[in-house]
């Protein structure tokens, strides 16, 4: 399976983690709609599908751009991602855990 990596997603809204198989060949932007519209059928509408969101890997801290494709990024086979939904409402308290999360990357990384 050359041509897709396993990652593991982590949602911090809900409190979950799923394992998925992703295209490398295709950008963020769709891999994060993909895994959201899935994410938001398997929580029985716990999770907002039609937000906007980031991926964050959870080792480095990186954010990644919306246009780039995931085969020129740094996500491998195992990489840890976060799908962090985005926008006004939400910001606040996303905000907080997107502190946390790189809290938790600063104490992985010394």
């Amino acid at each position: 399976m050359n041509n897709k990596v396993l990652i593991k997603l982590n949602i911090p809204e809900i409190d979950k983690a799923y394992n998925f198989f992703v295209p490398v060949n295709e950008r963020v932007y769709v891999i994060e709609k993909l895994l959201a519209n899935i994410v938001g059928n398997i929580s029985n509408g716990n999770f907002s599908s039609t937000s906007e969101y980031i991926l964050i890997n959870s080792n480095t801290g990186r954010i990644y751009g919306q246009n780039e494709i995931i085969i020129d990024t740094d996500i491998r086979n195992g990489t840890e991602l976060y799908l962090i939904i985005t926008g006004k409402k939400i910001a606040i308290r996303n905000k907080l855990t997107i502190n946390k999360i790189y809290k938790s990357i600063n104490l992985l990384q010394k």
